[in-house]
């Protein structure tokens, strides 16, 4: 399974125990994935076609539980890849007319014949009353018609919408938590997404995706923690490579030095160190301060070396 599948399953575990989360999460299911068919005046029809398990199992107890009716299941395979593929219909006119008048649904907004195109179905803000509300609905959306990508190899996740109103009120149910989102239009649809991995992990949270969140923040920190050892071994080698690179420029100077002048007549701190370097030319400046007669610092290395590189240029020059 996908770690979104693993979001979902867990999210369909436990029903809400209020009836108005059930409400607000059934609102979020219809009006991404369901229809409604009209078949004359005031009587409807409620569909919902899918192939995930979860969002079928979550529809059919979220009817049963909140309105006490069964809807009709019927369960069909087929394709290359025998994909199961569940549709769920409320055929009691009276019934699906109560459901969609609880989830406050216009009932004109997305009522069509069969074969045309889906419309997007507006949420009443009425239906967002209070902050479980609001959860549940996040939830319900997410369940329907939310993604996210594998955080080990990137963060995104997404919701897509029929419509921009859907998405806008996503949005704004989002950002009552201060999380950001952008909607970008694919195709037909409006996509609201965020690839922040703070928002992610908070909209998790919101939807109570407790489990999924933990296994979020510990990708998360196994990623950045890889990248801290990275980036440390990568400036360690990169340190390593300029210190060898500037042992070699040294010890060239100072092989320059012993076959162009006698190095006797330098002095004897520069004889000292000249001979420490070629004789120790992976030594680092402390190890070489320490073979020093009396052992010197850093900066007591540093100057002496410059000192004979100097000299080698002057030699150079002359020659």
């Amino acid at each position: 399974m996908s770690f979104s599948s693993d979001v979902k399953e867990e999210l369909t575990r436990d029903l809400p125990k209020s009836k108005s989360c059930r409400i607000a999460e059934l609102a979020a299911l219809i009006s991404m994935s369901g229809q409604v068919l009209a078949k004359g005046n005031d009587a409807f029809e409620i569909f919902l076609y899918t192939e995930n398990a979860s969002l079928a199992r979550r529809f059919f107890y979220l009817i049963r539980k909140t309105f006490g009716l069964s809807p009709e299941v019927r369960i069909r395979t087929g394709g290359r890849k025998k994909n199961v593929n569940y549709c769920l219909v409320v055929r009691d006119y009276a019934q699906a007319y109560r459901i969609l008048l609880e989830c406050r649904m216009p009932l004109l907004s997305r009522i069509w014949e069969e074969d045309s195109p889906p419309e997007e179905m507006k949420i009443s803000p009425e239906l967002l009353r209070n902050e479980e509300s609001r959860r549940a609905f996040v939830r319900g959306a997410f369940i329907a018609a939310g993604s996210m990508s594998d955080p080990e190899k990137s963060y995104h996740l997404e919701f897509v919408c029929l419509g921009m109103d859907m998405a806008r009120r996503l949005q704004e149910v989002l950002g009552e938590y201060e999380i950001e989102t952008g909607i970008v239009e694919r195709k037909q649809y409006y996509v609201l997404y965020m690839k922040d991995g703070d928002f992610i992990s908070e909209t998790l949270t919101v939807m109570g995706a407790t489990s999924s969140m933990m296994e979020f923040e510990n990708i998360r920190i196994k990623k950045e923690m890889r990248g801290i050892i990275n980036r440390r071994v990568n400036f360690e080698a990169a340190n390593i490579q300029k210190a060898v690179a500037a042992a070699a420029t040294q010890v060239a100077d100072i092989e320059f030095l012993e076959a162009h002048m006698d190095m006797r007549t330098l002095p004897e701190s520069l004889r000292q160190m000249a001979t420490a370097r070629v004789m120790y030319p992976d030594a680092s400046l402390k190890e070489l301060g320490d073979l020093m007669v009396p052992p010197i610092g850093k900066s007591g290395v540093n100057h002496r070396l410059r000192k004979l590189k100097e000299l080698a240029e002057e030699l150079r020059d002359k020659n």
